[in-house]
């Protein structure tokens, strides 16, 4: 990355002003937790008895990320079609760079546990989390908190304490939290009809249009119900979260019964990964409907232990490999028996996997609106997650030839059905924002997360067929583990479509083009399924969004050219790291509302903006996006005087369409930041202008028209340049109508 350099801008200084600063909302409006923790699950659990002095008890000390607004602006330029940073995701060192704690307060949390007695067993590049390990006696002393052996109804046992625990102040003086300290497994979201036999499975379900027996439905009528023939191209590697192991030849044995590819499976192991082979369907049915949908040539398992610290070092690692762009996680916990510091350290690791561009799909629940048990209404968590996309279940029925006929609310019982509902901790997030549901008063909230924001089919009785050796062979599955997969899959579709026609092979965070292709009436009656029947137990299906199951079920191969269309339509291919840039239209176009999430803007230029996120049209047509995007920041290192001058006219005035004017004054020189070259820029301010954007080249005239990022200031360094080395810059303003012209064009050559 640092040969790179030379294409795009690694760090940004604003002359004395430190780090880059930016400002405004971000795409998840508000981003705030409420509602108060449990201590401990409550519904259904037993205390067996007090740990003892010596029991080991093996948590998380969490730090915040820095610069959370800023965090939310960038994200919300990731994500506005038309913006100049739409889909310049940044890799897992540039986040880092910029939000993760710094090192000296790392450094400073592990002084700080070890003085307390706590022993550090695990660190974490990201530096958001630090596992550590000690006595029961030793976590009662520090954080208030006695440790209890708990027992669920179904015999496992695990440790939880007793009470909130409670930092000392030194700690939350740093901003640490303790997290993952209440182990209570995970469930995996699966219902199995099916037995040892093919005889037996045959009479597990109602007859229906799949191939399978007793109508159950294999890869091919999977593709021919969601119209998913036409787009198959093996997709980009999806990755599973998984808390069990499975025989992994299975694989092998589906891909042969249906005349698949038999992929390779990637198994990467997070804290010693577990023996645990009890969810061994839950991990085969995740790998087949990932197999089914888009035949890859390739899956990455990440499997941990379940326990709370491993879910969150598996989703810390997730982030921090950056090696796949859709996830699928199909285990999860109600939100109360979650607890509010786990569920803020996952949204770490989420919001770090939006910036990066991974989308993450994740099973809604199979208990319908009370997913926590009982007659409390209750919601899942990781679907809960604003960086999340939930998806719910259905029940789908097909015509003889499993083409697509229509689609129900899953709900089987009182105790099963697909999960959704209202959010408890996260409110509404911005993609959500200006959605106008039909549903009854009180089963959608304009203040909290609605949940799910998809579905596809779960229901057992019209479930698909799959293989575990581990679980006696061939079985017919239902569950919202059986949506969430194959939604990954489908956008791996997505992702591969973009790198076949040039684009950055990532859709990205779906929610935000989810919600803005069904907020506008045209493309949601071609794109998705309006599922408008049936109820979870509480929320009702109703025509548009609902709480039941989303915006209902995808039109695949529709929704693949809407979502190309918007994605990749109006984006220019580039050759660099950072990934393609949108390019605006050459005319500016115009802004059209629309109910639906963040804008989506066109080839023709036109852009089609949103309640819930700004419209961006670029009059002057050029792209931009940080392929870093990180602020390290540095005082800069000495500066050598400007070899080449600095040129002083300016182009120009103000810029037609109310556009702000251009930029004047802009000057050069070199310097050199941490053993490469550097530039030093400044200019007058534009009147009107929000910020400023900045182009490079190596020629006179030869800027890029990919901007390597912006400032709100009239100053920056660009660092990570070839030394000595003469380097052309112009910059342009911005406001909301759009981009200016371009400055003067100022030179130097780049220090050591």
């Amino acid at each position: 990355m640092k040969e790179q350099a030379k294409a795009h801008m690694r760090s940004w200084k604003l002359g004395t002003q430190g780090q880059l600063r930016l400002a405004a909302a971000g795409l998840i409006s508000g981003m705030t937790c409420t509602g108060a923790a449990l201590a401990q699950p409550v519904f259904g659990d037993t205390v067996v008895r007090t740990a003892t002095e010596q029991e080991q008890v093996r948590f998380v000390l969490t730090l915040p990320l820095r610069d959370q607004a800023g965090l939310n602006d960038l994200m919300r330029h990731l994500y506005t079609p038309g913006d100049p940073a739409y889909r310049r995701f940044l890799s897992s060192d540039e986040f880092d760079a910029r939000f993760a704690p710094t090192r000296e307060q790392y450094e400073a949390l592990k002084s700080l546990a070890t003085q307390y007695g706590l022993n550090v067993v695990g660190e974490h590049s990201g530096r958001t989390i630090l596992d550590v390990q000690a006595p029961a006696s030793t976590v009662r002393n520090v954080f208030g908190a006695q440790m209890n052996l708990m027992q669920q109804a179904d015999g496992r046992r695990y440790f939880a304490p007793d009470r909130e625990p409670e930092a000392p102040f030194v700690l939350s003086a740093l901003g640490a939290e303790v997290a993952g300290i209440n182990d209570k497994p995970r469930r995996a979201h699966l219902v199995v009809r099916g037995a040892a036999s093919l005889a037996e499975v045959a009479a597990a379900a109602q007859p229906h249009a799949g191939t399978g027996p007793s109508g159950s439905y294999g890869p091919a009528d999977i593709r021919t119900a969601y119209n998913l023939n036409g787009i198959q191209n093996g997709g980009e590697p999806v990755g599973l979260f998984e808390l069990s192991i499975a025989n992994y030849a299975d694989a092998g044995t589906y891909a042969s019964h249906f005349g698949l590819t038999n992929p390779t499976l990637t198994l990467m192991t997070v804290d010693g990964g577990t023996t645990d082979k009890s969810g061994s369907t839950e991990v085969m049915l995740d790998i087949e409907m990932v197999m089914a949908v888009s035949n890859p040539t390739g899956i990455v398992v990440y499997t941990g232990p379940n326990t709370n610290s491993g879910v969150l070092d598996t989703y810390t690692q997730i982030a921090e490999d950056n090696i796949v762009k859709q996830v699928s996680t199909s285990w999860g916990e109600c939100e109360a028996n979650e607890g509010l510091t786990n569920a803020q350290a996952e949204n770490t690791a989420f919001t770090k996997m939006a910036m990066e561009g991974i989308a993450v799909f994740a099973a809604s629940g199979d208990s319908g609106a009370y997913d926590c048990g009982g007659q409390t209404l209750g919601v899942d968590d990781p679907a809960s997650q604003p960086y999340v996309t939930g998806v719910g279940g259905t029940t789908l029925t097909t015509t003889s030839t499993q083409g697509y006929t229509s689609e129900v609310v899953w709900d089987t019982s009182s105790t099963e059905g697909g999960g959704g509902g209202i959010s408890r901790f996260w409110s509404i997030p911005s993609y959500q924002q200006g959605v106008v549901s039909n549903a009854p008063t009180g089963q959608y909230s304009t203040t909290m997360r609605n949940v799910p924001d998809v579905a596809l089919d779960a229901d057992p009785n019209t479930g698909f067929y799959v293989y575990d050796s581990h679980a006696r062979g061939w079985l017919i599955v239902g569950g919202t583990s059986d949506a969430a997969p194959q939604y990954a899959a489908f956008w791996s579709l997505i992702g591969k479509g973009l790198g076949n026609a040039g684009h950055t092979p990532a859709a990205g965070f779906a929610n935000p083009t989810l919600y803005s292709l069904a907020g506008n009436p045209t493309s949601y009656a071609s794109d998705f399924h309006d599922v408008t029947s049936g109820t979870n137990n509480h929320y009702s299906a109703v025509t548009g969004y609902d709480d039941a199951t989303g915006w209902g079920s995808y039109n695949g191969g529709n929704l693949y050219q809407a979502v190309l269309s918007t994605v990749g339509g109006g984006s220019s291919s580039s050759s660099s790291s950072g990934g393609s840039s949108s390019s605006g239209s050459s005319g500016g176009g115009s802004s059209s509302s629309s109910s639906g999430g963040s804008s989506s803007g066109s080839s023709g230029g036109s852009s089609s903006g949103s309640s819930g996120g700004s419209s961006s049209g670029s009059s002057g047509g050029s792209s931009s996006g940080s392929s870093g995007g990180s602020s390290s920041g540095s005082s800069g290192g000495s500066s050598s005087g400007s070899s080449g001058g600095s040129s002083s006219g300016s182009s120009g005035g103000s810029s037609g369409g109310g556009t702000p004017p251009a930029p004047t004054g802009l000057t050069a020189s070199g310097t050199s930041y941490r053993g490469q070259g550097a530039e030093v820029l400044s200019w007058h301010a534009s009147s009107g202008a929000t910020r400023y954007y900045v182009y490079m080249g190596t020629s006179p005239g030869g800027e890029s028209s990919t901007a390597l990022g912006y400032v709100t200031g009239t100053s920056a360094e660009v660092i990570g340049l070839n030394p000595f080395t003469r380097y052309y810059f112009k910059v342009k303003a911005y406001d909301a109508s759009g981009l200016s012209p371009y400055s003067n064009e100022a030179s130097a050559v780049s220090g050591w």
